[in-house]
């Protein structure tokens, strides 16, 4: 619903709670490394936060969230099975823990063990899902269209970390402008650590952009307007892509440029049938001049040598790329240990167990850089079980909002902004790991909530009340 109302004029205090949540997260959560000196502040203060949305939580408020808090349960709950501890030499049993028994046997330990092969690391990950929880109780305390109104606040920090990404790149790799030790220091990488996970964000602005200009278009002469705004503003964005020399990333980005048309066009297919045909040269012509200048833009990116994605996609040994050497030696860890999994957040040392002789050196392999394969070997059967859950419950909803000729409400439209925000993340986790990254999320559970559509009540119209 578009027309001002009640809860327009005046946003509820849970809403700025949630509003001030989102942005402190931004601005420090961006690295997902468990060593961050920020987590210090961030993780008590999403334990508080957590707390104080418990005990301030509307009556009925998980009423129309069960499937998302069961699905969240569940999640939390994988770490917590994996945390019990079991009798002396029950877990010596378990596929995978040979190393562990021998350990033992040889040390005289007659101690009570985990699932987990690392403790200390399942205990992390847990702690991990304090900040999203934190954002899904607070989400869930407010009404669905203050809900809707986080998109600009997530919009204008998109921009931000996209201009602080502009700085970094025309500046040194000293520069002040990294906030985060161990980062990809000389790369464009906003208020993240890693460049992927950036671009991975910049990558649903187009999305939010195409988004916000459907739910402001309320007459025809505004639907012209919005659509050259978000179409100039998206052209703009694309050599912030550029720069961020993120492969990955660049094709996740034409993705979301592709997904943010047609999340317009659905948007506002109910004002363009009541207006009548115009000019069709017009409209042909206004998109080859947009086609144009977003060449135009990748020209100048390239001749300026500031397109560093593509100049990282064009360069020869793409297919050498030590990330898809990983995912072999992850799958034959998750065979190791099924069905238990080696726990949540163990993939640094157990993969060290295993880990070639020709590949040991003074760095170390932080992740499997496919977070699908690497859920499987620290998840195990529960963990994939999980996964399956969600994608089926993604597919089913994405389904229902993308392909129902009679879902134009602003809450579906909200709902294909979810979905393809979601969308945009699980690609990029065939090649990295962004839902590891607080800032990432906590836009995660933003987007699930955008997709929570109340299917049950009538359908409102983006137009407002028509008579």
């Amino acid at each position: 619903m578009i027309g001002r109302t009640k809860s327009d004029k005046h946003l509820s205090l849970r809403f700025w709670f949630l509003a001030a949540f989102i942005v402190f997260v931004f601005l420090i959560g961006g690295a997902s490394r468990a060593d961050s000196i920020y987590l210090l502040v961030l993780r008590p203060v999403a334990i508080l936060v957590c707390g104080a949305a418990i005990i301030a939580l509307p009556k009925g408020a998980l009423g129309s969230y069960k499937t998302l808090a069961w699905l969240g349960g569940a999640i939390i709950a994988l770490p917590l099975l994996q945390l019990i501890p079991l009798p002396p030499g029950l877990a010596h049993l378990l596929p995978g823990h040979g190393l562990i028994a021998d350990i033992d046997k040889a040390a005289g330990i007659d101690a009570w063990r985990c699932i987990t092969m690392v403790p200390s690391a399942t205990r992390n990950a847990l702690f991990s899902l304090s900040v999203p929880l934190a954002a899904f109780l607070l989400g869930i305390s407010i009404p669905r269209e203050e809900q809707q109104r986080i998109l600009p606040i997530v919009l204008i920090l998109g921009l931000v970390s996209a201009l602080i990404g502009l700085l970094q790149a025309v500046g040194t790799s000293s520069s002040p402008l990294y906030f985060h030790e161990l980062s990809n220091d000389g790369s464009a990488i906003g208020l993240f650590v890693n460049r992927n996970h950036h671009a991975y964000f910049l990558a649903g602005l187009f999305v939010m952009i195409g988004t916000l200009a459907a739910v402001y278009a309320r007459t025809p002469q505004a639907q012209s307007l919005f659509g050259w705004i978000a179409l100039v503003v998206a052209i703009a964005m694309i050599p912030f892509i550029l720069i961020t020399g993120s492969r990955s990333g660049l094709a996740v980005a034409l993705v979301g440029i592709l997904a943010g048309g047609a999340a317009y066009r659905l948007g506002t297919r109910s004002i363009r049938v009541a207006v009548k045909k115009r000019s069709g040269m017009k409209s042909y012509l206004a998109y080859v001049g947009a086609a144009v200048a977003a060449c135009v833009l990748v020209m100048l990116s390239i001749m300026f040598s500031r397109a560093m994605s593509i100049e990282r996609l064009a360069a020869p040994g793409q297919l050498d790329d030590l990330r898809f050497s990983l995912w072999m030696p992850t799958l034959e860890a998750a065979r190791s240990y099924f069905p238990f999994g080696s726990g949540m957040g163990s993939f640094v040392e157990v993969y060290q167990i295993q880990e070639a002789h020709d590949m040991l050196g003074l760095s170390y392999i932080n992740h499997a850089h496919n977070d699908w394969l690497e859920m499987l070997m620290t998840g195990g059967l529960l963990g994939g079980a999980v996964l399956a859950v969600i994608v089926v419950a993604w597919a089913m909803v994405s389904a229902k909002v993308w392909l129902g000729r009679g879902a134009n409400s602003t809450d579906d439209i909200y709902a294909r902004l979810g979905s393809t925000v979601l969308l945009l993340f699980a690609i990029g986790s065939f090649s990295d790991y962004p839902l590891r990254t607080p800032s990432i999320m906590v836009l995660a559970v933003m987007a699930a909530l955008w997709m929570n559509v109340p299917f049950r009540l009538p359908a409102k119209s983006p137009l407002g009340s028509e008579k």
